[in-house]
């Protein structure tokens, strides 16, 4: 049957990522195809974890997982850089100041400069799953300001880049649970095919900031005690909690080849479906899942014999990754027979599950894969038996080694993106072009500056803060009633 659909091809050219010991996009590479998983116990400057720590699982509004892939130095941010007076920083919500860092970071490196972009049809889309810091000032009694409004509202996230920025495209957020961030790219992919906009900043961010997510989590028993993802493991229990925020930045090919922009990859198609009703509301569905990388690839002329990696959406729980393998088999199985020729990654078996910013973490590890040519490692010890891989058509690669694709044929890779809400997305992305291909030690790299600011101090009763003038510092209220500086 001929595609009914044209491919998408959108080039992504510029990533900016921020996660556990990962700062951009080459160390979280380097991070992804490391020895070790990055989960440690919670520190204390998110929230006392030991007050809700017990290992007992039915012990009342308790956690039993006390570990994390979380961020550091959350209380950093640069704020007369982004026009914002010191004390409204205090009461913006952290998640605003990392998105605005790392959509800037994103347009350094896409080679866009502010400059250039303002008043432009550029747009933001934002997957954002829930955000706590409101609740904390509450909780503190920290008193009601100007900005306590516009500083804590999910859709002024993304609205703050678009009024820094001056953006006169679509800028919005979305939340549909886990798969937020690439439902975010996948509205993005559609904004610029339909020419609502000609470049676009998408993706997402995740911050725990109280013990509400450990908690809640623990009670749907869904959390690996020691906050490990074992992905597609004989020893998996569950998946472990993890924050961050990535971002990419987005043209249409045609526009990226005559901008001669370095092109990470392409996307080539990506669509969406729902569980409909299953189970339970939480219950992944087989069929749903099956069905949307069938017609996926029907709909737009890709045979997923093409594809040799495949980023699976993997948390780490039993019934959900079994019940993922056993569609992504099926699906290939029904248009592409054959076995072991793809292989099966999951960046949560390195960085934990972190919520809405999962998808595009995904996604920029399948992209780092395309740019370096080199398959990413998946931290499997023992492959589940009851997946029946070497019945299949993939494989688990367990270290970093060089892509090969078909011969004359480009690497291409596929992305499961699944959310809690009962919505997928399923993704197919491309390697660059051969013609805009560059080796990635050439050419001219930035430097980059940022101004020296002025220190300011913390909430009232604070002393005046007195680290690195350089960096401002923003607040985060603490565990221990009061405000931390960082």
């Amino acid at each position: 049957m001929p595609p009914s659909k044209p491919l998408k091809n959108i080039a992504i050219v510029g990533i900016a990522a921020r996660f556990s010991e990962a700062t951009n996009a080459e160390s979280l590479w380097e991070l992804i195809n490391g020895t070790t998983h990055t989960s440690k116990k919670v520190s204390g400057d998110h929230f006392d974890i030991d007050a809700v720590y017990d290992p007992n699982p039915d012990a009342p509004n308790k956690a039993y997982c006390n570990q994390g892939a979380t961020l550091g130095d959350i209380t950093q941010f640069d704020a007369s850089f982004f026009n914002i007076m010191p004390k409204d920083a205090e009461i913006i919500d952290p998640m605003q100041r990392l998105v605005l860092e790392e959509c800037w970071n994103a347009l350094e490196d896409a080679g866009m400069s502010k400059e250039e972009i303002s008043g432009t049809r550029g747009g933001v889309i934002l997957g954002i799953t829930r955000t706590e810091y409101l609740d904390l000032l509450l909780r503190h009694n920290v008193p009601y300001h100007s900005s306590t409004l516009s500083g804590n509202l999910v859709s002024c996230i993304a609205g703050r880049v678009g009024h820094f920025l001056d953006l006169k495209g679509p800028v919005f957020t979305v939340d549909t649970a886990c798969s937020s961030s690439m439902t975010a790219v996948n509205l993005a992919v559609d904004q610029l095919m339909d020419d609502h906009c000609d470049w676009i900043l998408c993706g997402g961010t995740n911050l725990i900031l109280t013990e509400t997510l450990f908690v809640a989590a623990s009670k749907s028993k869904i959390l690996s005690p020691d906050g490990t993802c074992r992905v597609f493991d004989e020893d998996a229990n569950g998946t472990g909690l993890g924050e961050g925020v990535g971002i990419v930045v987005l043209k249409r090919l045609a526009d990226a080849l005559v901008s001669k922009d370095r092109i990470y990859g392409v996307i080539l198609a990506t669509e969406m479906n729902c569980d409909g009703l299953t189970l339970g509301l939480s219950a992944p569905n087989k069929n749903a899942q099956m069905d949307l990388q069938k017609s996926t690839h029907e709909r737009y002329g890709i045979t997923p014999n093409s594809l040799t990696y495949f980023e699976t959406h993997g948390t780490g729980t039993p019934v959900g990754d079994y019940i993922e393998f056993s569609a992504m088999t099926e699906s290939f199985n029904t248009l592409s027979p054959g076995q072991n020729y793809c292989a099966v990654g999951s960046v949560k078996s390195r960085l934990g599950h972190c919520m809405g910013a999962s998808g595009i973490l995904g996604l920029m590890n399948a992209t780092l894969a395309l740019h370096h040519r080199q398959l990413p490692a998946l931290k499997i010890e023992h492959i589940n038996p009851l997946l029946r891989v070497s019945e299949s058509p993939f494989y688990f690669n367990s270290e970093l080694k060089e892509w090969h694709p078909p011969e004359n044929q480009p690497r291409r890779a596929g992305i499961n993106s699944f959310g809690l809400s009962g919505t997928n997305v399923y993704t197919v992305v491309e390697e660059a072009p051969s013609s805009v291909r560059q080796d990635e030690k050439s050419g001219y790299f930035p430097i980059v500056f940022s101004k020296k600011g002025s220190a300011f101090g913390g909430l009232p009763e604070q002393q005046p803060y007195t680290g690195n003038t350089h960096t401002m510092s923003g607040s985060v209220v603490g565990a221990n009633n009061s405000i931390s500086i960082g």
